[in-house]
């Protein structure tokens, strides 16, 4: 309907305007049906030459037919054949974060001094409420994650109750992917274009997006561990195109950790190559103050010491990024992601 309205000029009727709340395609009129069905199939041919003229005028024609649709042709193989997990193994990671978040919640009960419904805002909210006010603090008349994640930065009572929170999401993430398995297989609906980047997403479970459960992948079939998020193969692929001597060190050595890092002690175990991902990624140090539980002033300092320890890196990105900017396209390995609006005022894009 967008592209109809767009590029033809044209006004049809989207799925949604026909078919209601309850009902399907089959409880259309015949003739309704019919008339829909011919209307979509019309609407396709008269944007298919349109859509291919602007695939010539990029360059990306090549890239299209040999790149984005064999793989909505995999997609679609992998949505009606389904992709095998092992529900054993999600059992034993659940079963992991649930002792970790069992034993965060007793220490919280041991600082609060009681024990009270950690997963009820309200009750949380009462409780922490009750504390901060004693030591002086203006609390805000209701709870949300970015104000328990602003006081968790100075306030050590309310970090486990983050660190708590975190946890219940993954395990929620996981009894999501749990309850849209039948049998021992999943079959989630799959998008090129959900992500930005172009980054392979699912829906009906999420499945890729966990970054934080590197571990999740080995659940399920090989033929999908490529599309998880994996932040030591994307430092791995920035040392290799950058070429910067320090990182591609960090990445050949056996731990793979900076020392550099390590010897911060602000930072907490097991979040070097977030932090460093982040930093490389552009996110704001409310964004970075946030996520690691560590005040401003702090973070700044760590974000420019990174910056002048990567030198190497942050030219090559500073380079690419004007590059890409100047024509409208990100490229790697030969093929080109346009961008809408990236030579726009508009700095975020």
């Amino acid at each position: 309907k967008h592209l109809a309205h767009q590029l033809l000029g044209k006004e049809i009727k989207a799925y949604a305007d026909l078919v209601k709340g309850g009902q399907s395609f089959l409880d259309l009129p015949f003739q309704e049906m019919m008339k829909h069905a011919c209307q979509d199939a019309d609407v396709t041919m008269r944007l298919y030459p349109v859509l291919l003229e602007q695939l010539r005028e990029r360059g990306i024609t090549e890239q299209f037919s040999g790149d984005t649709l064999p793989l909505v042709t995999r997609f679609g193989d992998l949505e009606f054949e389904g992709i095998s997990v092992d529900p054993g193994r999600m059992e034993v990671i659940r079963r992991s974060l649930i002792a970790k978040a069992t034993r965060l919640k007793s220490r919280i009960f041991r600082e609060m001094g009681k024990a009270f419904d950690l997963d009820s805002d309200r009750e949380l909210w009462a409780v922490l409420r009750e504390a901060l006010l004693s030591k002086g603090y203006l609390a805000p008349g209701r709870i949300t994650t970015s104000i328990l994640e602003q006081l968790a930065i100075s306030e050590p009572l309310v970090q486990p109750v983050v660190e708590y929170k975190r946890f219940r999401s993954r395990i929620l993430g996981l009894d999501s992917i749990s309850a849209a398995a039948r049998g021992e297989r999943i079959y989630p609906l799959f998008s090129q274009t959900k992500s930005r980047a172009g980054l392979a997403s699912t829906v009906r479970p999420n499945l890729f997006d966990m970054d934080s459960l590197p571990e999740l992948k080995f659940c399920f079939d090989g033929r999908v561990h490529d599309y998880f998020r994996d932040r030591g193969r994307a430092l791995d692929a920035l040392a290799q195109v950058t070429q910067d001597p320090i990182l591609q060190g960090v990445r050949a050595s056996k731990s793979k950790v900076d020392p550099f890092l390590t010897k911060r002690r602000l930072m907490r175990d097991g979040d070097y190559d977030e932090f460093l991902l982040s930093v490389v990624l552009g996110h704001s140090e409310a964004k970075l103050s946030r996520r690691f539980l560590i005040d401003r002033l702090n973070i700044g300092t760590l974000m420019r010491d990174i910056e002048k320890r990567y030198e190497v890196t942050f030219g090559w990105l500073r380079d690419y990024r004007r590059v890409a900017q100047a024509n409208g396209y990100a490229t790697a390995n030969g093929r080109r992601k346009y961008i809408d609006d990236l030579r726009s005022s508009d700095l975020a894009q």
